[in-house]
């Protein structure tokens, strides 16, 4: 019988030779095996695709995203689903993202192009139903016959790395930080930041117009930072208050924007005690927060448990937050969790959607 690692480099096989149907037969059945692998869900989600079921590649694709967050080719996968999904406006954002990361990016470009070309609904309907649309994920091969050059390419670096001072200087000079090409595409000029002083009575913050436009400015930063979860929180505060519609509508048209991150691009999270003060500010946020399992219940499509925050190590119970997933995963009650998730606002009840887990023993004391 073979073992899990086996398994995975056999179906990575079956996929680079193009044999979908069977990297679905093989790996489908071992989800919970593989829950934390970027490699599992892409090679799944992009079989789906090739296979025609769009529904499964839009969610093995989105969890591989979870996992490594802007991977490339899952990009240019998850923007040929939206395509399919006729969801425009979303490939367009997964294709400036790529190109944010790889400007000449071919297939992004390719997609972009096919867009513009086909205009009309009824044109860009056949496009997406033809076998062109393939044309914009990306090939991927062995990397096998290029081992034999490995000794060129030490030696080329090595060259680098000894003529990097004669060059160095003739390098252009940075004009300051990279642009967000999704975010320096939308129209973000304000010409009135405060509402009508009757609007202020129903605000929850009431901020001076100076405050308003700061906020304003430091959410668009926030993004080009790549701080999205900085942003999401003041563009909740800048809902919340009385700012202008004018800026409101600009906020809303920014909010789509906002990156679901992982364990390692989570720059900021918000401790429980802090979001427990004012739930309204956090939500859709993300955060990181440990605990202890309750009341776990494990269905087919979902799983949902209450996170009892702080309780990691059995002492100090912060609050009792329910939670759920969407997605496969096997949790052991009996120890500790970390759970990256979204939060969700309903009045004053904070909820959690997960968006990847971690379970770790505990550090003795």
């Amino acid at each position: 019988m073979s073992t899990g690692a086996n398994d995975l480099k056999k179906a990575n096989k079956l996929y680079l030779r193009g044999k979908y149907g069977q990297v679905l037969q093989l790996l489908e059945a071992q989800i919970f095996r593989y829950r934390q692998s970027f490699r599992f869900y892409y090679i799944l989600g992009m079989s789906c695709i090739r296979t025609g079921d769009i529904s499964g590649a839009a969610s093995y694709l989105q969890r591989a995203l979870s996992i490594r967050p802007g991977q490339v080719n899952a990009l240019l996968g998850m923007a040929l689903v939206h395509l399919k999904q006729q969801k425009t406006a979303d490939s367009i954002k997964d294709w400036f993202e790529v190109l944010d990361q790889d400007p000449k990016n071919k297939y992004a470009r390719r997609g972009l192009d096919a867009v513009r070309k086909h205009g009309n609904p009824d044109d860009l309907l056949s496009y997406i139903e033809s076998k062109k649309i393939f044309s914009l994920l990306p090939r991927e091969r062995s990397i096998s016959p290029l081992l034999p050059l490995g000794g060129f390419v030490v030696l080329l670096l090595a060259a680098g790395v000894l003529l990097f001072p004669l060059y160095k200087d003739f390098l252009p000079k940075r004009q300051g930080a990279a642009q967000r090409s999704e975010i320096s595409q939308l129209q973000l000029e304000v010409e009135n930041y405060s509402s009508e002083p009757e609007a202020e009575s129903q605000s929850r913050y009431d901020l001076e117009e100076g405050e308003i436009k700061s906020l304003y400015q430091e959410v668009i930063d926030h993004f080009h930072r790549f701080e999205d979860n900085q942003a999401r929180m003041k563009i909740n505060r800048l809902l919340l208050s009385n700012a202008s519609a004018e800026v409101k509508n600009k906020l809303q048209l920014l909010e789509d924007y906002v990156r679901e991150p992982s364990f390692e691009s989570l720059k900021k999270s918000y401790p429980f005690s802090e979001v427990r003060k004012d739930p309204p500010l956090y939500d859709q946020c993300y955060v990181l927060w440990r605990g202890k399992v309750g009341n776990l219940q494990v269905g087919d499509e979902e799983i949902r448990f209450d996170l009892l925050v702080g309780y990691h190590r059995g002492e100090v119970l912060e609050g009792v937050v329910p939670t759920s997933l969407d997605f496969a995963a096997r949790i052991d009650p009996s120890l500790p969790i970390e759970v990256l998730g979204r939060v969700t606002v309903q009045g004053e009840r904070i909820s959690l959607r997960g968006v990847t887990i971690h379970q770790f023993i505990p550090e003795s004391n």
